[in-house]
């Protein structure tokens, strides 16, 4: 899940220079009020953590992230296949990548739900928000 934000003045979606897994977290990390400059038209506008929307990531960004690690876990596959190459274990340094695939976290909609749904407005505000 990504974290976008719409421009005040020209409608386009920037993304949240922070992440968290709710509003809540955001806001007690963060503070509920942050200032966001739009790569697009480039102004400051200040937001609140309730007007940050929670999205699925792109077919594309999903094959991406998954090649980039793929590539990682596979070099450093290679790298310690070499350096037991001795040993019995250093072929099942071949098998590490494929287990990446098989476990590599899936797109989850329900955290995006989860996180769309919660709005801060009318809660009772606690001690431990910045502002």
């Amino acid at each position: 899940m990504k974290l976008v934000i719409k421009c005040k003045d020209c409608r386009e979606e920037n993304k949240v220079p922070n992440y968290a897994r709710d509003r809540v977290n955001y806001a007690k990390k963060f503070g509920d009020k942050f200032e966001l400059n739009c790569k697009k038209c480039n102004k400051t506008n200040e937001y609140h953590v309730d007007d940050i929307r929670a999205e699925n990531y792109r077919l594309g960004e999903i094959i991406t992230n998954r090649i980039i690690v793929l590539v990682i876990v596979s070099v450093i596959s290679i790298i310690l296949m070499i350096a037991f190459w001795g040993s019995p274990i250093s072929w099942s340094f071949i098998l590490l990548p494929i287990a990446t695939l098989f476990f590599f976290k899936n797109n989850d909609s329900k955290k995006q739900l989860n996180f769309n749904k919660h709005k801060m407005k009318g809660r009772i505000p606690t001690s431990g928000l910045k502002r």
